[in-house]
């Protein structure tokens, strides 16, 4: 990530500095902390805008097998035996996408947690390890 390489650098920088470096290097490293803060609250926003956009998708796939659910029930009540045996069988397809749907629907929603959540802890090690590099420099 081209931030974490901007962090990086001005550390580099702190080692071989002055006092006077030092502090110019230090306010330069909180603006690159609050660039990387900008930009994990970027990343944060994109990836909550493509579940939002995955969820919906497979809301509209849902609602879709429920009616076609609706459907079927009513051509088995008023269908032939043969007729039955074919929409039941129908049936138990739909069900078993409507139930992996959910099993989607529900695994997308842990990954982006734990998306945000590793995110999140890489930005703060890299911040904790950049104040470590300035106090030993």
């Amino acid at each position: 990530m081209k931030k974490h390489a901007i962090i990086l650098s001005m550390a580099i920088l702190l080692s071989a500095c002055s006092s006077q470096e030092k502090r110019e290097a230090a306010d330069g490293l909180q603006a690159a902390q609050d660039e990387v803060e900008a930009s994990y609250q970027d990343k944060k926003e994109e990836l909550k805008d493509m579940k939002e956009n995955a969820e919906d998708e497979l809301e509209k796939k849902k609602s879709d097998i429920e009616a076609e659910l609706k459907e079927i029930d009513a051509k088995i009540k008023n269908g032939t035996k043969e007729e039955k045996a074919k929409w039941e069988a129908r049936k138990k397809e739909l069900d078993k996408e409507l139930g992996d749907l959910n099993d989607k629907i529900k695994a997308g929603v842990k990954d982006l947690k734990k998306d945000l959540k590793d995110l999140k802890e890489d930005i703060k090690k890299e911040t904790k390890d950049i104040k470590e590099d300035l106090k030993n420099n």
